[in-house]
Formats: structure tokens, sequence, C-alpha cells
């Protein structure tokens, strides 16, 4: 049995490896270990309509997207946080988190392209209560 944990373990390790080494050829910076939310509820508007979301201050100029972490609840099911590039007017090339539970905090990890000034677009629909409604910026890819 140790044997089969063993291989199990290497082709993690090699799994690991081989996807940092694409991660780096895709231009993939990892910001660190930021100690809290870029932003939090209470920095957000929760009108149901978009907003702009600067990120110049975090990613670089030559940023095309960036990665996101989000948690959010709300105490209403289907409630979305929806992300886009600045400029795109649909809704269908969107990154969107969902409440599927009432009072069920969600995390997700997104990926969302941004304009040339770093900047990205988010809305909170208007029903419910948002409890929690965090974004923190993982990285970026350049």
């Amino acid at each position: 049995m140790t044997d089969i944990k063993t291989k199990q373990w290497f082709i993690l390790a090699v799994y690991v490896e081989v996807l940092s080494r694409h991660l780096d050829l895709l231009g993939y910076t990892d910001r660190g270990n930021p100690d809290e939310w870029d932003k939090e509820k209470g920095q957000l508007q929760q009108d149901g309509n978009w907003h702009n979301l600067d990120l110049s201050n975090i990613a670089p100029s030559s940023a095309v997207a960036v990665h996101l972490r989000i948690e959010f609840n709300n105490f209403v099911s289907s409630q979305v946080l929806m992300f886009r590039k600045k400029g795109n007017i649909h809704e269908t090339n969107v990154a969107i988190g969902k409440t599927y539970a009432p009072m069920g905090n969600r995390q997700m990890e997104l990926i969302v392209s941004c304009d040339e000034n770093q900047i990205i677009q988010y809305k909170l629909s208007t029903g419910g209560d948002w409890t929690l409604a965090n974004i923190l910026v993982k990285g970026w890819y350049t």
C-alpha cells in the first residue's frame, strides 16, 4: 500500500511541476501573500448595476486578465456576483458566482479579462441580503 501512495504522490508532484511551468509560460504572476481582502461588501455597490473595479494599484499595466478569489453569501438562493471586462456590454461572457443555498458561504476562483487600464466590472444582484461579498486578486496574466 505504501508503494502505491508513494507513486500517487510522485505523480501529483510531477503534475504540480508541469502546471507551474505552464502558468509561467502563460505569463502568470502570483501576487504572493496578501493579508486582507482587496474589496469587501461595504465597498461594493449592491444595486444590480455594473460598476467599475479599478485594479491598477494591484495589477501591473501589462496585465490582460486577473485571477480573483471571491467569497460571498446571500439570504436568497440564485443571487449572483458577476464580473466582466470593462467595455463588454453583454452578460453572456461573464465570470459568475451564484448562491445555491441560503446562508451558505461560497468561495470561488475566477479569471477575468481586464481592459488596458486594469479595470474590470462587477455586478451584485439585488435579491435578498448580501451578508458577505469579498474580492481578492490572487494574481494576473500578462
